[in-house]
């Protein structure tokens, strides 16, 4: 059974939804079943269905309750909910006000395993469900992609892509470091009590933080006083991915966050500013995570404005 939203119709104010069932989206790691975005009043409900692909769901507003397997989980605005396969789910909007929220369903491919995803996808295998409170940054990759699906403007396949990715892997970082993860969730995991895994989600987080002063795998060895080598190994081992390249994606957000919200920075100063070597390592950077360069990131920007 496949697992898409079915309002009642008398519920429901709108439903965006693009389902590829048939023939799913590749992107890259993961191959994507379905995404879409639901407005329904209040009291209103998603009937039950059972998982058949994984789940992320980001609350928009308003509140609720989310069903898993009969459990009741609350729900609030920027909730992230994480379901597993094969088992049963429903949401029903709260007494006042309206539930909007957006999802992707999707499932890892083969790629996973032969890539840095691993580990990412052993973290989602393991979970029967898990709510993340406070997961506003998962927000605007939701927005992008489902703005990719309305416009297909130019490189809307690439975006797209690296949008869901993107969704994937925050959830699976802001989990691990959100303290409201219920225990009866694998995301809950007594190993994250290991002084190992405190450095490195204390590290990341130490990234996130200092992405905007040029941070560099240098400045994380000298701030933590670990050796290069022993730091490489044990973040790697982790995380499934390198320092060099969590670094690269947490540069990659914050230029996005400038060439959306700044008309007048250009990407030279951009890469200066994130101590790249020169305009065209940054862009090169740039292109690898996101599809485009940033000149073509902003001359979308600017047709869509427009």
């Amino acid at each position: 059974m496949m697992s898409s939203h079915n309002p009642q119709k008398s519920n429901t104010i709108f439903h965006f939804d693009s389902g590829f069932w048939d023939k799913p989206f590749d992107c890259s790691f993961l191959d994507l079943y379905q995404i879409g975005e639901i407005c329904i009043e209040c009291n209103g409900e998603i009937e039950e269905h059972e998982q058949s692909v994984y789940e992320i769901t980001y609350v928009i507003a308003g509140t609720g309750t989310a069903f898993v397997d009969g459990a009741a989980i609350p729900l609030k605005q920027n909730d992230i909910l994480v379901n597993n396969i094969g088992y049963r789910h429903r949401i029903k909007a709260g007494k006042s006000g309206v539930l909007r929220f957006a999802y992707i369903g999707f499932d890892f491919n083969g790629g996973a395993d032969e890539s840095d995803a691993g580990g990412v996808k052993r973290f989602y295998e393991s979970v029967p469900f898990c709510l993340i409170e406070n997961g506003s940054r998962i927000k605007q990759p939701f927005f992008k992609c489902i703005n990719e699906l309305y416009n297909k403007n130019r490189y809307w396949q690439a975006l797209l892509s690296n949008y869901c990715q993107q969704i994937v892997m925050l959830s699976a970082r802001e989990s691990v470091s959100n303290d409201t993860a219920p225990p009866n969730s694998a995301f809950y995991n007594d190993n994250l009590k290991n002084p190992i895994d405190n450095a490195v989600y204390s590290i990341m987080r130490y990234v996130d933080n200092n992405v905007q002063n040029s941070c560099q795998v240098s400045d994380v060895v000298k701030a933590f006083g670990y050796s290069l080598s022993y730091l490489s190994h044990f973040f790697k081992e982790r995380t499934g991915t390198t320092l060099k390249n969590y670094i690269c994606l947490a540069k990659t957000e914050y230029a996005i966050s400038l060439l959306e919200n700044d008309a007048d920075i250009t990407a030279t100063r951009i890469a200066e500013a994130l101590n790249y070597s020169s305009l065209q390592a940054f862009s090169k950077s740039f292109k690898k995570i996101t599809g485009v360069s940033p000149a073509e990131y902003r001359n979308q920007l600017g047709r869509k404005r427009n």
